[in-house]
């Protein structure tokens, strides 16, 4: 067997973790907010999502988003040192050390346009799997009332 894993495995294995259990309301409300970053990411770009994300995890308006979006900020930038192309001084991150925000736009802001576009694509694989799950584990009205969602 080999020990090759594809990209897309690692991000579901990832984006699994990001979909925590909790009431049907806040499943719904995170369900909301996932849905809408892989558009975000392709109009407003990967440091201003990331931005945006690091606003949302210190703003909320809840603990439990506040944690969510701290986790994925974490998950991103996580991913981003393991693929190198983000060098922090304390990696991996520990679950609960804080998320040097500051830090990772810095490096997203000097990163060359080929690597720029390798790290968006990371992030992009991200978002989409934690859309997917979260449709999968909280599906939409359309989907409870049987119609096929496209």
């Amino acid at each position: 067997m080999s020990s090759f894993t594809r990209i897309d495995q690692s991000m579901a294995t990832k984006a699994v973790d990001l979909i925590p259990s909790g009431s049907e309301e806040y499943a719904q409300e995170l369900r909301s907010r996932f849905s809408h970053l892989p558009g975000q990411l392709r109009s407003s770009g990967l440091a201003a999502t990331y931005a945006f994300l690091a606003a949302r995890a210190n703003t909320a308006s809840s603990e439990k988003l506040r944690n969510a979006y701290t986790d994925v900020t974490r998950t991103i930038v996580r991913r981003l040192c393991e693929r190198r192309f983000v060098k922090l001084q304390s990696e991996p991150l520990e679950d609960n050390s804080p998320v040097p925000h500051q830090a990772v736009l810095e490096q997203l802001g000097k990163m060359s346009t080929l690597y720029y576009a390798l790290a968006t694509r990371e992030a992009a694989m991200l978002f989409m799997w934690m859309r997917r799950l979260s449709d999968s584990v909280t599906p939409g009205e359309e989907a409870q009332g049987g119609t096929a969602r496209g």
